[in-house]
C-alpha cells in the first residue's frame, strides 16, 4: 500500500516521497498546483473550492475552461482570457483524482470520510471498487483514518447512522423487517428481525457495498418470538441462546453465526432451558443471564457451566465494558462484584423521571447510554456518555441529539467503525 509522506514542489516538477521511495513526476507547475490544492483539501477534509485557488495559477494548467457565450448566438462559445467559468468543487475534485499517479489517489481515497464514500462511488468509477475493498477497509482501520458512527433503531422500523461530531444523521435504506436488536460486527451490522409474516430474520447490512443482504437461515425452525440470548464475540461472531417456543416452553438450543462465512452451527445444548435472558461475551467466554441463573459457554472446551450469578431484577439491558459486568435497571446502573457474588449499585440515572428502556454501547473510553423516560405524561428520549469511575462531575455528560431525531423510540444502538 502507498503512502504519501512528503511532497516538495518546486518549478521544475513534483518530488514525492512514497513508502519511502522517491519519485519525481515531471509536470511542472501544473502538477504542483494540482497536488497543492488537493493537500490543503484534503487537510480539511472538505472538497476543493474556488477559493481554495488562484484563477491565474491554476487557468493555465487546464483545471478551469474559459469561456464565454456569444451575445448574438448564445449557443457559441469562444475562448477569453478574462472570463473563467469555475467547476463545481466536486467535479473539480474528481478531474485531479483521474489525472493523479495511483498511489497518491489511493492514499487520498484513505483520507476521504466515509460519509462521502457514496458520492465518490456515484462520481468516480474507479475509486468503487478500491472503497468497497476489504483490505482498503483494513488499511484505514491500520492508519487510524476510520470514524466511529452510531446507528441507532427507531421504532423497530428505521436504522440511522449517526455521526456525533457534526450531528449529522442518515436513514440507512429500509428493511422490510421489524427489528428488535442491531449488533456491530466490523464493518457490518446484524439486524435480529421478524417479516411481516412473523418469520424470524438476520439481515446484513455491509457499509462498504452499503447494501442490504440475507443471513443464512436458522439451521433448525425457530418460533417467530426474539427473546433469547444474543451478542457478538471479539472474532466477529453472533451468538444466540435460549428463548422459548410457542407454548412458552423456554428452550435449550444454542447456536453461533459466522458472519463473514455466512454460516450457522449449532452449538451444545444448555443444561437448562432459559427465556427473556440476557447475552454477554466476557474473558472469551459466552454467559446467559436471567433473573435467576447463569451458564457459560468455553467455545474452546464446547461446553456449558452452570454459574451462580443471576441479574438485578428490572434489568433492561447488560453488557460487559471496561472490565466490567454492568447492568442498566429501573432505577439506575448496577456492577457486579464477583468476589462477593452480587451486584452493587454503582449509579443513579441523571434524569430523576422513571426510565422505561435503556440501551448502551462502547464509544472511545466512555458508554454511549439512550434512555426513554417518562415525564410525566409524554416519552422523551435522551443521550448521554457514561464513565465509569470518573469523577462526579464528569460521569455523565449530556450529548447534542441529532437533528430530526428521536421522535419515536429507540430500541437499540451499536457502535461501527468504518
Amino acid at each position: 500500500m502507498a503512502v504519501l509522506v512528503d511532497v516538495d514542489l518546486n518549478p521544475h516538477g513534483v518530488r514525492a516521497v512514497l513508502n519511502g521511495t522517491e519519485r519525481t513526476t515531471p509536470e511542472g507547475g501544473a502538477g504542483a498546483a494540482k497536488i497543492e490544492l488537493w493537500q490543503s483539501a484534503v487537510a480539511r477534509n472538505t472538497w476543493p473550492t474556488k477559493r481554495d485557488s488562484s484563477v491565474g495559477a491554476l487557468q493555465g494548467y487546464g483545471v478551469f475552461k474559459d469561456q464565454t457565450k456569444s451575445v448574438n448566438n448564445p449557443h457559441a462559445s469562444t475562448e477569453s482570457p478574462n472570463v473563467v467559468t469555475f467547476k463545481s468543487g466536486e467535479a473539480l475534485m474528481m478531474d485531479f483524482l483521474r489525472e493523479l499517479p495511483e498511489q497518491i489517489f489511493r492514499d487520498i481515497l484513505l483520507r476521504v470520510p466515509y460519509i462521502c464514500h457514496s458520492k465518490i462511488k456515484q462520481l468516480l468509477e474507479p475509486a468503487k471498487e478500491m472503497l468497497e475493498s476489504f483490505q482498503f477497509y483494513q488499511d484505514r482501520i491500520k492508519f487510524g483514518l476510520t470514524k466511529k458512527y452510531i446507528c441507532f433503531l427507531e421504532d423497530h422500523i428505521s436504522i440511522s447512522i449517526y455521526d456525533p461530531t457534526d450531528r449529522s444523521r442518515k436513514l440507512l435504506p429500509p428493511t422490510n423487517a421489524i427489528v428488535h436488536k442491531i449488533i456491530n460486527v466490523n464493518h457490518k451490522i446484524v439486524v435480529l428481525g421478524q417479516s411481516r409474516h412473523l418469520t424470524p430474520l438476520f439481515l446484513i447490512y455491509d457499509f462498504l457495498p452499503s447494501i442490504w443482504k440475507h443471513g443464512a437461515e436458522f439451521p433448525t425452525p425457530r418460533p417467530a418470538n426474539l427473546e433469547f440470548a444474543c451478542c457478538a464475540s471479539p472474532d466477529g461472531s453472533i451468538y444466540i441462546a435460549g428463548g422459548n417456543d410457542n407454548g412458552l416452553n423456554e428452550l435449550r438450543d444454542a447456536a453461533v453465526y459466522k458472519v463473514d462465512e455466512d454460516k450457522w452451527e449449532l452449538l451444545p445444548k444448555m443444561h437448562q432451558g432459559m427465556y427473556s435472558c440476557r447475552g454477554v461475551f466476557i474473558e472469551g467466554m459466552f454467559y446467559v443471564i436471567d433473573i435467576n441463573r447463569c451458564q457459560r459457554f468455553d467455545p474452546t472446551t464446547r461446553a456449558w457451566t452452570t454459574i451462580n450469578m443471576s441479574i438485578p431484577n428490572s434489568c433492561l439491558d447488560v453488557m460487559y465494558a471496561f472490565q466490567r459486568l454492568i447492568a442498566f435497571t429501573s432505577k439506575g446502573i448496577e456492577q457486579y462484584d464477583w468476589e462477593g457474588n452480587l451486584w452493587r449499585q454503582l449509579e443513579t440515572l441523571p434524569q430523576h423521571h422513571p426510565v422505561l428502556n435503556v440501551c448502551a454501547t462502547v464509544s472511545c473510553d466512555r458508554i454511549l447510554f439512550c434512555g426513554i423516560f417518562r415525564n410525566p405524561d409524554i416519552y422523551i428520549c435522551k443521550l448521554y456518555m457514561y464513565k465509569p469511575g470518573a469523577p462526579f462531575s464528569e460521569r455523565w455528560i449530556s450529548v447534542d441529539q441529532p437533528n430530526s431525531f428521536l421522535e419515536g423510540m429507540v430500541q437499540s444502538i451499536a457502535t461501527i467503525e468504518i
